[in-house]
């Protein structure tokens, strides 16, 4: 699991992380917040717009503990995905009575997870599905010993951590069926008067958890279903969009799901084919990797299969599900998580065969729950003939865990461009006093629209908080209004800012040898040119160039597999002066300009922010 999990340790924050990491307490203060502020806000705006998951708010308390620390996050999340698997582990030896299979569900679920070039919820989201799976096994397990045990406290934490999961992501509104299932058949068959009788709690919590969005709703003339163009949150009950989604996202639980939808959907037009290389050269890009988790898979499995097989005779095992049960609980985990995402129209449009939502995490784990019950019937109708088990499970273990190594090393490579190398070089340069003669609440224009460019970002790095943060193709397009005089010559505008107006560019970026750049200049003439192009003009502050520390091997490899990085600006091609004081850190190089120099630089417009 650690050896899988390694590759992200190197990645950024990214997606929604990006903006929530930059939530720490000395930020908030800076701003004016607390962390009880900012939680009671968010729950304000969830009410608004109809939904009720108050306990996702472990988000703020969770970032503001971190506060910037990337290792520790990593480590956080790393922590969450184990405790998952053991909980699975746990859950399987409960349910089928077989330490041996338990050991092989612990290495199988996680070699069945994909890394997708989309909302990932493991490389992101603050660890949102693993809280939620976490909640969920350990509301089964709890069941499970109540059903044997009949001890109170038992059913009271089945029906707490069941409450947890509920308050903390709505998926779990159907997972009351997953509770009734398990009363109906372990460990032994009960009719439906007493699965009704003993399953009602968890029915009734569900449909408590679903009334509060849904009086949220009504008291606010929100919607309750609408079209397709409605709103992300507001339900499309469309007969076969909802099931075209559910049919997606369903199937992306699959391994190897994200390959096979490029190879049919390329020539179909059924996906998006983002997928930088092919398994086989993932797998021929690490072969220490390869041939390392194929063994070790093939020794972890001939032990699990072992003890399975010999345990699987045993007539003193007691209690023990029947392989149809393990299948059915396994086909309603891989099904079920997915059942709500499906309503949303947003969902609807974005999803590819082979490209699925947050929740496909927990579909996984009933993926790997349906392949244990195939394999618990198998032993337990050939119990002696294990061999060739042994040797499918351990190329199929083994081999997809060193495609899910070589695919997340490449994804994150991909994503540490895009969001980590950009993000070190700006907050290296603050640590270095670039921003240090800049006015406090000034109006800062970013050449980028990165998610993370916001006021509370340039607040944790420095003691100067912006009082907006505006994009510079925004700006020019008249999305966002600068003040100042503009006028048009030759199809060209140019706004002039007022000298006593403190309005100041930035512009940064990283590479991934660890070189980066970041300048801030101040405004006084931005002009549009005709072609599209951006002109600034202004007096310049601060450059900041940080030292290159050389590119790490497993970036070097992933790289193989991806367009060569552009070498970053030259301070000439960027406009700056060639003379300046310059001071230097174990970070990189500071230069700072006198009063009278000029900047004078030309930028190409910028993708939107995703």
């Amino acid at each position: 699991m650690v050896v899988l999990l390694a590759p992200t340790f190197h990645l950024g924050f990214i997606f929604d992380d990006a903006h929530n990491a930059a939530e720490t307490g000395s930020a908030l203060s800076a701003v004016g917040e607390t962390l009880g502020s900012e939680i009671r806000g968010d729950w304000a705006d969830w009410a608004h717009v109809g939904r009720f998951f108050p306990l996702s708010e472990y988000i703020r308390v969770l970032f503001w503990a971190v506060d910037g620390r990337l290792w520790l996050y990593r480590l956080g999340i790393l922590c969450l995905v184990l405790a998952n698997a053991g909980l699975f582990s746990l859950l399987v030896r409960k349910l089928t009575g077989s330490g041996g299979l338990a050991i092989l569900g612990f290495l199988l679920a996680p070699a069945l997870f994909q890394v997708r070039y989309f909302h990932d919820p493991i490389m992101s989201y603050a660890g949102l599905l693993q809280a939620v799976t976490f909640f969920t096994f350990l509301s089964l397990i709890a069941l499970l010993s109540w059903l044997t045990d009949r001890r109170p406290y038992q059913l009271a934490l089945s029906l707490a951590a069941y409450g947890a999961s509920l308050l903390t992501y709505e998926i779990g509104l159907p997972f009351f069926l997953l509770h009734a299932l398990l009363i109906w058949g372990f460990p032994r068959t009960r009719s439906f008067r007493e699965v009704v009788r003993m399953a009602w709690p968890f029915a009734a919590m569900a449909a408590g958890c679903a009334l509060v969005p849904v009086l949220f709703r009504l008291s606010g003339n929100v919607a309750l279903s609408g079209n397709a163009s409605a709103g992300a949150w507001t339900p499309h009950l469309q007969f076969g969009a909802v099931l075209t989604a559910l049919s997606k996202q369903t199937l992306g639980a699959l391994p190897l799901s994200y390959y096979a939808s490029r190879a049919v959907g390329t020539r179909l037009g059924l996906t998006n084919g983002f997928l930088l290389g092919t398994p086989a050269q993932y797998l021929a890009l690490f072969p220490a990797a390869v041939v390392s988790l194929i063994a070790l898979a093939g020794l972890v499995t001939h032990v699990a299969i072992r003890w399975a097989a010999s345990s699987s005779s045993d007539s003193h095992m007691t209690p023990a599900a029947s392989p149809s049960l393990v299948l059915l609980l396994g086909a309603g985990l891989w099904i079920l998580p997915g059942a709500l995402i499906s309503l949303s129209p947003v969902r609807q449009a974005e999803l590819y065969w082979g490209v699925s939502y947050l929740p496909v995490y927990v579909s996984y784990f009933g993926v790997a729950l349906v392949v244990l019950g195939v394999v618990q019937a198998i032993l337990r109708r050939w119990p002696q003939r294990t061999h060739a088990l042994i040797v499918v499970l351990t190329l199929c273990i083994g081999g997809l865990a060193a495609l899910w190594y070589g695919n997340a090393t490449t994804a994150t490579e991909v994503l540490d461009r895009e969001w980590h190398y950009p993000r070190s070089a700006i907050t290296d340069a603050a640590s270095a006093r670039l921003f240090q003669g800049v006015a406090p609440e000034a109006v800062y224009v970013t050449s980028g629209d990165r998610f993370w460019d916001i006021p509370i970002f340039f607040a944790s790095l420095s003691p100067n908080v912006p009082a907006r943060v505006q994009h510079l193709g925004a700006v020019a397009s008249g999305v966002e209004n600068l003040s100042g005089d503009r006028s048009t010559r030759a199809g060209a505008t140019t706004i002039a800012v007022q000298p006593e107006q403190d309005v100041y560019f930035i512009d940064y970026d990283g590479r991934s040898d660890g070189s980066g750049y970041a300048l801030v200049t101040k405004i006084a003439t931005l002009t549009v040119q005709p072609g599209g192009g951006f002109r600034i003009e202004g007096q310049p502050i601060a450059y900041f160039r940080s030292a290159p520390t050389g590119q790490p091997t497993w970036s070097r490899k992933a790289s193989q597999l991806l367009p060569a990085e552009k070498p970053l600006k030259t301070s000439r091609q960027l406009g700056l002066p060639t003379t300046g004081r310059s001071s230097s850190t174990a970070a990189g190089t500071l230069i700072r300009y006198s009063q009278g120099q000029v900047f004078d630089g030309q930028w190409k417009p910028t993708a939107t922010r995703r």
